[in-house]
C-alpha cells in the first residue's frame, strides 16, 4: 500500500511538470501561468526598456569597415552610440510609446516625443494589425502592422509574456554581394514592456 501511494504521487507530480512545461512557449516566459497566451498578449503595453545591436560589415576590395550601433531605452531616453573606425558618436532621443492589442487582432498605438527639456514636441497615433504567425499552442512570434513604422511594427519573436511584462525580440540578418565587394548587416533589438 506504501509502495503504491509513493507511485502514485510520482506520477502525479512527473504530469504536473509535463502540463506545466507545455504552457512555456517563450524562452523567458514564466514556468507555469493560469492563462493563455491570448489573454496575456491582450492589454495596453508601455514601452519601458530597448536593447539592440547593429553590426554592419561592408567589403570594398581587400578593405574591410565595421560600423557598431548599439541602443538603450530606459526613463523614456533613447541613447544611440554609433563605433566605427572613424571614433564614436552619441546621441539621444526622448519618446514613449504606448501600444494596444485587443483580442480581435486590432492593433492602436500612441507615440509622444519631447525636445531634450522635456517639453513635448509632436503626439500621434496609429492603428493596424496584429496576429500570432503559429496557430494553436506554439504561438511563439507575432507579426505587428503599423502603417506609421513605429517601434512595434514588424514580426517579432515573444521572448517573454507574463501577466504584467511582455519582451519581443526582432533578429535581422542582411547580406549582399557584388565581386569583391560585400556588406552584411546583423541586428538583434530586445523591447521590453509592461501592462499599464
Amino acid at each position: 500500500m506504501k509502495n503504491l501511494r509513493i507511485l502514485s504521487f510520482a506520477l502525479i507530480c512527473t504530469s504536473m511538470v509535463f502540463v506545466a512545461s507545455s504552457c512555456k512557449k517563450g524562452e523567458n516566459d514564466p514556468f507555469l501561468s493560469f492563462r493563455s497566451r491570448d489573454g496575456r498578449i491582450t492589454a495596453v503595453w508601455k514601452l519601458v526598456g530597448i536593447e539592440g545591436t547593429t553590426k554592419n560589415t561592408s567589403v570594398s576590395g581587400s578593405t574591410t569597415s565595421i560600423t557598431t550601433t548599439t541602443q538603450a531605452y530606459s526613463g523614456g531616453t533613447l541613447t544611440t552610440t554609433t563605433t566605427s573606425s572613424s571614433g564614436t558618436t552619441s546621441n539621444t532621443s526622448k519618446f514613449d510609446f504606448e501600444m494596444t492589442l485587443e483580442k480581435d487582432g486590432h492593433y492602436a498605438s500612441k507615440t509622444n516625443n519631447y525636445n531634450t527639456s522635456g517639453t513635448l514636441t509632436s503626439a500621434y497615433e496609429a492603428e493596424g494589425n496584429w496576429v500570432w504567425l503559429t496557430d494553436g499552442k506554439n504561438k511563439s512570434s507575432v507579426t505587428i502592422t503599423d502603417l506609421s513604422g513605429s517601434v512595434a511594427s514588424g514580426t517579432f519573436d515573444v521572448d517573454q509574456l507574463k501577466s504584467k511584462e511582455l519582451k519581443l525580440k526582432k533578429h535581422q540578418r542582411i547580406r549582399q554581394a557584388s565581386g569583391s565587394n560585400s556588406f552584411e548587416q546583423d541586428a538583434t533589438t530586445t523591447y521590453t514592456y509592461e501592462k499599464q
